[in-house]
Protein backbone atom coordinates (compact mmCIF):
# COMPACT_ATOMS: atom_id res chain seq x y z
CA UNK A 1 0.00 0.00 0.00
CA UNK A 2 1.38 3.36 -1.01
CA UNK A 3 0.38 6.62 0.55
CA UNK A 4 0.96 9.90 -1.13
CA UNK A 5 1.43 13.09 0.78
CA UNK A 6 0.91 16.28 -1.05
CA UNK A 7 1.97 19.59 0.27
CA UNK A 8 -0.45 22.36 -0.31
CA UNK A 9 1.31 25.56 0.40
CA UNK A 10 -0.67 28.65 -0.16
CA UNK A 11 1.15 31.86 -0.59
CA UNK A 12 -0.62 34.56 1.30
CA UNK A 13 -0.79 37.80 -0.57
CA UNK A 14 -0.29 40.91 1.51
CA UNK A 15 -2.87 43.67 1.17
CA UNK A 16 -1.89 46.73 -0.86
CA UNK A 17 0.48 49.22 0.76
CA UNK A 18 -2.23 51.80 1.40
CA UNK A 19 -4.39 49.26 3.26
CA UNK A 20 -1.42 48.13 5.32
CA UNK A 21 -0.79 51.79 6.14
CA UNK A 22 -4.36 52.19 7.38
CA UNK A 23 -4.09 49.02 9.46
CA UNK A 24 -0.77 50.17 10.94
CA UNK A 25 -2.28 53.56 11.77
CA UNK A 26 -5.28 51.96 13.50
CA UNK A 27 -3.19 49.52 15.52
CA UNK A 28 -0.64 52.14 16.56
CA UNK A 29 -3.40 54.61 17.45
CA UNK A 30 -5.19 52.13 19.70
CA UNK A 31 -1.96 51.09 21.44
CA UNK A 32 -0.86 54.71 21.90
CA UNK A 33 -4.22 55.82 23.30
CA UNK A 34 -4.10 52.92 25.77
CA UNK A 35 -0.58 53.98 26.80
CA UNK A 36 -1.81 57.55 27.21
CA UNK A 37 -4.80 56.49 29.34
CA UNK A 38 -2.66 54.25 31.55
CA UNK A 39 -0.08 57.02 32.03
CA UNK A 40 -2.76 59.51 32.95
CA UNK A 41 -4.33 57.07 35.40
CA UNK A 42 -0.89 56.48 36.92
CA UNK A 43 -0.48 60.19 37.64
CA UNK A 44 1.33 61.63 34.62
CA UNK A 45 0.14 65.19 34.03
CA UNK A 46 0.32 64.72 30.23
CA UNK A 47 1.52 68.28 29.65
CA UNK A 48 4.28 69.23 27.22
CA UNK A 49 5.90 72.54 26.35
CA UNK A 50 5.26 73.51 22.75
CA UNK A 51 6.68 76.85 21.64
CA UNK A 52 6.69 78.21 25.17
CA UNK A 53 3.12 77.14 25.92
CA UNK A 54 1.97 74.21 27.99
CA UNK A 55 -0.15 71.87 25.91
CA UNK A 56 -2.19 68.94 27.17
CA UNK A 57 -1.68 65.65 25.37
CA UNK A 58 -5.27 64.48 25.00
CA UNK A 59 -6.40 61.14 23.58
CA UNK A 60 -7.58 63.04 20.47
CA UNK A 61 -4.12 64.58 20.06
CA UNK A 62 -2.56 61.12 20.36
CA UNK A 63 -4.94 59.77 17.70
CA UNK A 64 -4.10 62.57 15.28
CA UNK A 65 -0.36 62.53 15.95
CA UNK A 66 -0.25 58.77 15.45
CA UNK A 67 -2.56 58.27 12.48
CA UNK A 68 -1.82 61.30 10.33
CA UNK A 69 1.88 60.60 9.63
CA UNK A 70 1.29 56.88 9.09
CA UNK A 71 -1.65 57.40 6.73
CA UNK A 72 0.12 60.13 4.75
CA UNK A 73 3.29 58.01 4.64
CA UNK A 74 1.26 55.03 3.45
CA UNK A 75 -0.25 57.01 0.59
CA UNK A 76 3.18 58.40 -0.32
CA UNK A 77 4.80 54.95 -0.35
CA UNK A 78 1.83 53.48 -2.26
CA UNK A 79 2.27 56.08 -5.01
CA UNK A 80 6.04 55.69 -5.05
CA UNK A 81 6.10 51.88 -4.85
CA UNK A 82 4.06 51.60 -8.04
CA UNK A 83 7.12 52.89 -9.91
CA UNK A 84 9.89 51.77 -7.57
CA UNK A 85 9.05 48.60 -5.59
CA UNK A 86 12.19 48.93 -3.45
CA UNK A 87 10.90 52.23 -2.05
CA UNK A 88 8.68 50.26 0.28
CA UNK A 89 11.65 48.70 2.09
CA UNK A 90 13.57 51.97 2.17
CA UNK A 91 10.68 53.90 3.68
CA UNK A 92 9.91 51.09 6.12
CA UNK A 93 13.37 51.62 7.60
CA UNK A 94 13.06 55.42 7.43
CA UNK A 95 9.84 55.28 9.48
CA UNK A 96 11.35 52.98 12.09
CA UNK A 97 14.45 55.15 12.39
CA UNK A 98 12.31 58.29 12.76
CA UNK A 99 10.23 56.63 15.45
CA UNK A 100 13.33 55.76 17.45
CA UNK A 101 15.22 58.99 16.70
CA UNK A 102 12.37 61.17 17.97
CA UNK A 103 12.31 59.56 21.43
CA UNK A 104 14.21 62.53 22.98
CA UNK A 105 11.50 65.01 21.90
CA UNK A 106 8.88 64.01 24.49
CA UNK A 107 11.54 63.36 27.11
CA UNK A 108 12.79 66.93 26.76
CA UNK A 109 9.44 68.67 26.35
CA UNK A 110 7.36 66.89 29.00
CA UNK A 111 6.52 68.67 32.26
CA UNK A 112 7.19 65.59 34.35
CA UNK A 113 9.23 62.44 33.89
CA UNK A 114 6.13 60.22 33.95
CA UNK A 115 4.73 62.06 30.95
CA UNK A 116 8.01 61.85 29.08
CA UNK A 117 8.39 58.15 29.82
CA UNK A 118 4.86 57.48 28.57
CA UNK A 119 5.11 59.58 25.42
CA UNK A 120 8.51 58.23 24.33
CA UNK A 121 7.32 54.65 23.72
CA UNK A 122 4.48 56.00 21.61
CA UNK A 123 7.06 57.06 19.03
CA UNK A 124 8.47 53.53 19.00
CA UNK A 125 4.97 52.03 18.68
CA UNK A 126 4.24 54.20 15.64
CA UNK A 127 7.62 53.40 14.05
CA UNK A 128 7.29 49.67 14.72
CA UNK A 129 3.71 49.54 13.36
CA UNK A 130 4.83 51.38 10.24
CA UNK A 131 7.86 49.14 9.77
CA UNK A 132 5.83 45.96 10.22
CA UNK A 133 3.15 47.08 7.79
CA UNK A 134 5.59 48.14 5.09
CA UNK A 135 7.83 45.07 5.39
CA UNK A 136 4.87 42.67 5.33
CA UNK A 137 4.53 42.76 1.57
CA UNK A 138 8.04 43.84 0.70
CA UNK A 139 9.68 42.08 -2.21
CA UNK A 140 12.73 40.13 -1.18
CA UNK A 141 15.74 40.85 -3.30
CA UNK A 142 18.83 38.68 -3.38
Amino acid sequence: MTTSATSSTSTAVAPPVWIRGLIAAAVAAVVNVVIRLIASAAGADMLVDAEGTSTAVTPAAVLIATTLPIVLGGVFVWLLARRTPRAQVLFAWVGLILGVATIPVPLLSAHDIATGLSLAPMHVVAGAAWFSAMMLGAKKTS
